[in-house]
């Protein structure tokens, strides 16, 4: 019982230390219900005898902390979500089958919290004011469904198309109905410094124990998450992998830029804000995350402090040229002087053998590219192939045409960001170019995450919930542009965005 008592006691302080110095902006019902749901879901993952016992128990425990106000169900998702590791998961038993479905625990938390949506906001705005990235990732949904049958039998097939609806195309749709104001994506905001903190004390606890002591659930089950250091610091994760974590940090981050731009915050108590954050990503060593960070931080400075006139200029030269020049040099460079743990060349390597592999099967890809002989150089000592790049393993496993509506949904969302500054020369919306330059900067940032890790922990997850939250915003933002007493579909009124790159 020591480690299960040492965790439980663990978990806890982090949360009630999170939920006492969370800054006054954070709506302290919803944080109450967060904190709450944290508390009790640990000593039940930590106590209970099967990962179906843990589910189990957690299911009340959403019904009974789903908030009343359905403005705050999208917020309280988002953060439920990152309470239960995703390896608790259980098969449901079904009359004359193996099993119906392996449930985990975002399932689970998708149909207690999301699913009603369906019924309770039945037409999002998106479907009228920004339909392409959601169309886009509908159709992704359904073309990873349809190949999967290329690979199982009909029930297996079935299965796992429902599994990957629970995973995309389903979570958005619903989300993108509870999101209905700009002020409901601030919520999130305030919400993402919520989660931020006790992730911080999490990470803090296990930095100063040397324990990343939520792993002890999965531990329990079999799973080997053995402790990793590097220069004599442990690796923290919290309830994630370390890249994620790291990455929950710069969300945390950029919404504290986001209120201390209109001064909510004060200088002090966003330099502590700011320090816990930065300290936190960095016990990750996860150099995916810092970079992340980074390209973050950036791009919402771009968008909410360089002056307009600049922008386009700036965007145009990274794009067509900072990026390609960085591609370059990873591809051809010496970098065993930076890689002292062999991580760059490993993705150097990964990367060639799979532009090989996609040229043999371009469009579609090959469900059993491991076993086409072009990765064996690449099998690492646990006798795995470590596919740490999700663009790769999309276009490893669904093609070129499935990478293409995954990146597109994710550029058409944020060609929608940037298009919103057309309204921003129309008179004071200084709030309007806060909230777009945090959205640019989470998507951007996620789009460089994921560039250096696979489809593991919620990584998928995270990416479905951004983009919503940056499609819902941009809807809303659109549906208060449309004059009063205008028919739903009337055109807008042209802005004039000339000199700048749609703000």
């Amino acid at each position: 019982m020591g480690p299960t008592i040492a965790a439980t006691v663990f978990g806890a302080v982090g949360v009630i230390a999170a939920f006492f110095l969370r800054p006054r902006f954070v709506d302290r019902a919803l944080a109450m219900r967060i904190a709450i749901f944290w508390l009790l879901t640990t000593p039940v993952m930590f106590l209970l005898p099967s990962q179906m016992a843990i589910l189990i128990a957690c299911a009340p425990l959403l019904v009974l902390l789903t908030p009343k106000n359905i403005d705050d169900r999208a917020a309280f998702y988002f953060a439920a979500l990152l309470a239960v590791p995703d390896a608790i998961a259980a098969a449901v038993p079904f009359p004359g089958l193996n099993y119906l479905v392996v449930l985990d625990f975002s399932m689970l938390a998708f149909l207690i919290l999301l699913a009603p949506a369906f019924v309770i906001r039945p037409k999002p705005q998106a479907a009228k004011f920004a339909p392409t990235a959601g169309a886009l990732l509908i159709l992704m949904t359904i073309l990873f469904s349809i190949l999967e049958f290329r690979s199982t039998n009909l029930t297996s097939g079935l299965r796992a198309g429902l599994e990957i609806f629970m995973l995309y195309a389903l979570p958005f749709m619903a989300l993108i109905r509870l999101i209905r104001t700009r002020d409901d994506v601030e919520k999130i905001f305030s919400t993402l410094v919520f989660i931020a903190l006790i992730f911080f004390f999490a990470a803090l606890i296990s930095q100063a124990t040397r324990w990343n002591f939520y792993t002890y659930v999965t531990n329990r089950f079999g799973f080997s998450e053995f402790a990793d250091f590097r220069h004599g610091l442990l690796r923290v994760a919290v309830t994630l992998n370390t890249v994620l974590a790291g990455f929950i940090m710069t969300l945390g981050l950029l919404s504290v830029e986001y209120y201390r731009a209109q001064r909510i915050l004060g200088f002090a108590v966003a330099w502590m804000l700011r320090g816990m954050c930065i300290t936190a990503a960095f016990f990750t060593y996860s150099r995916g995350a810092w970079l992340s960070m980074m390209v973050a931080f950036v791009t919402f400075w771009v968008f909410s402090r360089m002056p307009r006139a600049v922008r386009p200029a700036f965007v145009m030269i990274t794009v067509f040229a900072g990026i390609p020049t960085a591609l370059y040099s990873i591809m051809t460079g010496d970098l065993s002087s930076v890689d002292e743990f062999g991580s760059f060349e490993y993705r150097r390597e990964l990367l060639r053998a799979s532009f090989i592999q996609i040229g043999e099967h371009p469009l579609l890809g090959d469900p059993y590219f491991l076993q086409s002989g072009n990765f064996d150089h690449l099998v690492q000592g646990q006798g795995i192939v470590d596919v740490v790049n999700y663009y790769i393993q999309i276009a490893l496993k669904h093609g070129l045409l499935g990478l293409a509506l995954f990146v597109g949904a994710f550029a058409s969302c944020i060609a929608g960001l940037l298009k919103i500054g057309e309204r921003l020369i129309e008179g004071d919306q200084r709030v309007l170019e806060l909230q777009r330059a945090v959205l640019l900067g989470a998507c951007v940032g996620y789009l460089v995450l994921i560039g250096t890790t696979s489809s593991v922990s919620l990584v998928a997850h995270v990416g479905t919930a951004l983009l919503a939250f940056s499609t819902a915003f941009v809807a809303a933002a659109r549906a208060e542009k449309r004059p009063a007493g205008a028919a739903l579909g009337a055109p807008l009124r042209p802005a004039d965005a000339s000199g700048d790159l749609y703000g």
